[in-house]
């Protein structure tokens, strides 16, 4: 019909054709996929930048606890649940009815402190008392669901869907401290004769050889890693084995006590005793096992033999004799450095101290891969003869090495650890 020129069309109510409601739910789906995608990824955003916050809190607490004065050997926390509250053991000077006045550690002078600070006070003493110390509110719940836990080096937590451990270092996750004094079952192995001691504590291994009875060629002491190491450098690093010891041997004035049985150092010539370079710290292609001298430098490998004053550095690439690459002198029974950079496959530098020394070979023929290292205060059982009137068996020196730390980048040795510090 027409109003006033315009012309309006009749409208009817239509429904909606299947097609079309199929458009409208395909489209609805992919909204709510999204926004249901779009949500997860914002929950799990949320949780983990939550965890890295923790794991930094929890980080903090466990340096705080490791470094409190009251906290006299330094030592990790049990279980996380005592950043929330430690009791210690602490020194305290004492009022007439036993109420602290004030409290210091294990390792104070306390007996200096009350006469120099406290003697003008009637009825002051001394005691011991526990205290209460708070590092932490509480250990906060992990959203992924496992409660937070610890090893040697790092702070931890597990997603349990997807695997995933995200970690936080308390201490450089790259030195291997031997904080227990104990070599790791599944990385480290050992081999010692009846004569030779494992022994440790916080920081450090120690090793010794007294024991000169023994002639056998496996009656040897020796550190060496299970598994080999990968040593082809990646394009944009290095590859670096650093070893920090102590090396002693044991030295006598009187040439009578040069025998098997007293087992003191190796002579020269006449009545003049030297150090003889019974320690090792060495690399071999295959894994190493105990021996003669000329057995063992005979494989093919690289490293170090040393007395308790010198040292020199050798190279075996092809299985032949090995060859003096370097010598030269340290100081008696300090903390030596040794280190060991791979720049090509097959050419290492050696330092000694921080002082690159000499570069070695490890390898003519093709690029070696892998590795194996060997450290020991006793290593070899054929050394050179004394001569006469002396006896004509090996006399080597009572040795101890103290193995402060091993440094091997792109190895994580808390993995290899059994310890770990649960939150409870």
């Amino acid at each position: 019909m027409k109003i006033n020129g315009l012309r309006l069309k009749n409208s009817r109510n239509e429904a909606f054709s299947l097609i079309e409601l199929l458009v409208a739910l395909i489209i609805l789906g992919v909204l709510t996929n999204f926004a249901a995608f779009y949500y997860s990824d914002m929950r799990s955003s949320a949780a983990g930048t939550k965890v890295k916050a923790d794991l930094m809190e929890i980080k903090k607490a466990i340096s705080n606890f490791m470094s409190d004065e009251y906290n006299v050997t330094n030592a990790r926390p049990a279980n996380l649940s005592e950043l929330v509250e430690k009791t210690c053991r602490a020194k305290a000077i004492l009022d007439a009815a036993d109420k602290t006045l004030k409290t210091y550690p294990m390792s104070a002078d306390i007996e200096y402190i009350m006469q120099n600070e406290y003697a003008d006070k009637a009825g002051c003493k001394t005691g011991e008392v526990d205290l209460k110390r708070f590092y932490l509110e509480k250990i906060p719940l992990c959203p992924w669901g496992e409660a937070y836990y610890a090893d040697l080096y790092y702070v931890c937590a597990r997603n349990p869907d997807t695997g995933y451990i995200a970690r936080e270092p308390y201490l450089n996750p790259s030195m291997d401290k031997f904080y227990n004094g104990v070599p790791a079952p599944t990385f480290y192995k050992t081999f010692k004769s009846a004569g030779a001691t494992l022994s440790g504590s916080a920081g450090q291994i120690v090793m010794s050889s007294s024991d000169a009875t023994n002639k056998n060629s496996v009656d040897a002491m020796f550190l060496s890693n299970i598994e080999a190491i990968t040593t082809l450098p990646l394009p944009d690093r290095k590859v670096t084995f650093e070893f920090s010891f102590k090396y002693s041997q044991k030295t006598v004035d009187d040439p009578v006590l040069n025998a098997a049985e007293s087992r003191i150092l190796e002579t020269a010539s006449g009545e003049t005793y030297v150090p003889c370079a019974n320690g090792m710290l060495y690399f071999f292609k295959d894994p190493p096992a105990a021996g003669g001298e000329a057995a063992v430098m005979a494989k093919s490998g690289f490293g170090l033999k040393f007395s308790a004053v010198d040292w020199e550095l050798y190279e075996c690439p092809g299985g032949a004799a090995a060859q003096k690459l370097a010598a030269g002198g340290w100081e008696q029974a300090a903390l030596h450095s040794v280190k060991f950079v791979f720049t090509l496959a097959t050419k290492i530098d050696c330092y000694i101290d921080g002082d690159l020394k000499a570069t070695a070979a490890y390898s003519t023929a093709s690029p070696v891969s892998k590795v194996y290292f060997a450290v020991s205060p006793d290593f070899f059982t054929s050394l050179k003869m004394p001569p006469p009137p002396y006896p004509p068996i090996p006399v080597l020196a009572d040795c101890e090495l103290k193995l402060h730390h091993v440094t091997i980048n792109k190895i994580d040795f808390s993995k290899h650890y059994i310890a770990k510090i649960p939150s409870k």
